[in-house]
């Protein structure tokens, strides 16, 4: 069981859009404009920024973080592209123990380096891969600091506003009045209301994006379309290392490679992928599921692709 929407983009068309449940109970329906929470997802559009401002010279992967953090252990010795690919060494923030209700009242820039920096590391940078928010939380301050202005305002220029995703923001909390989807989980034969809230703003780009199920496709088609990216940038992204682009991981299924990332926040959960051979852009934004998020994209896949053959 599950609410929410799926959107298919194929070749820049919308050929697919589905709302199912309620975005509010009672019975406030989710439409094409309904926003959620989508969680890791912005991960995608962290890594695009940066990739943005190696291409304008502005910093390169070898850029280590010591220039911008200068008390975080082996500041010296990470660099950028350790942070995009998950190699850094550093400790997940997000697996401290309380951090997610830490994390529920306004925390800022120095109160989450601190964290960083007291949390230490786990292996030596470069070593391995392992998945952790702090990697993307630095690389947003970073796009701060060489835009000199607040994460919010780099994403609405470099992508937001170009992209004219009006329904697309950073930040904020919820607002029940306002067509955002609230967060449910099922007790028993009822759906009921999850009440943690997470301060999006101090998930910077690890997981502070707003948008819907619609303009998050049309950002994963203009990112692969050439629209944010040289093709020199883009294939630098989605080259993996241990089944892990920059932020956007890959994989094959049936024959196919598939670009994409999922999300999960308060109780949302999200996933979106790219399929070159088939340009075809999918993103799938839920507000409450007692599914799998990954399984349950693959069966949609599969029953898209199924119907598309018989048409």
């Amino acid at each position: 069981m599950a609410m929410g929407t799926t959107t298919v983009i194929e070749d820049g068309i919308l050929v697919y859009q589905k709302s199912i449940g309620v975005a509010k109970l009672p019975k406030s329906k989710p439409d094409s404009n309904t926003q959620y929470r989508i969680g890791s997802i912005s991960k995608t559009y962290t890594s695009t920024v940066i990739l943005q401002m190696i291409e304008e010279g502005k910093i390169s992967l070898n850029t280590t973080i010591g220039r911008y953090f200068k008390d975080i252990p082996n500041a010296n010795r990470i660099t950028i592209e350790h942070l995009l690919y998950h190699r850094s060494g550093l400790f997940n923030l997000t697996e401290e123990d309380g951090f997610s209700k830490w994390i529920q009242k306004p925390r800022f820039r120095e109160d989450i380096l601190a964290k960083i920096k007291n949390n230490g590391t786990n292996f030596d940078p470069g070593l391995k891969k392992e998945y952790a928010n702090t990697n993307y939380i630095l690389l947003s301050y970073i796009a701060e600091d060489v835009d000199n202005m607040a994460f919010e305002k780099v994403l609405q220029t470099r992508i937001f506003t170009p992209l004219r995703l009006e329904r697309t923001n950073f930040g904020g909390q919820l607002n029940p009045s306002s067509n955002q989807a609230l967060s449910y989980y099922r007790k028993g034969n009822v759906w009921e209301r999850i009440p943690k809230e997470t301060y999006l703003n101090a998930t910077m780009g690890a997981g502070g994006i707003v948008s819907t199920s619609k303009e998050v496709a049309f950002f994963y088609h203009s990112l692969f379309s050439g629209k944010l990216l040289t093709k020199e940038s883009l294939k630098l992204m989605t080259t993996p290392k241990d089944e892990m682009g920059m932020g956007i991981s890959v994989v094959s299924y049936n024959g196919l490679i598939i670009y994409g990332h999922d999300g999960g926040i308060d109780g949302y959960t999200s996933i979106a992928f790219y399929i070159p051979e088939l340009k075809l852009a999918t993103c799938m934004t839920f507000n409450a599921s007692t599914e799998n998020m990954t399984e349950t994209a693959i069966q949609f896949l599969q029953n898209f692709m199924s119907s598309n053959t018989s048409r």
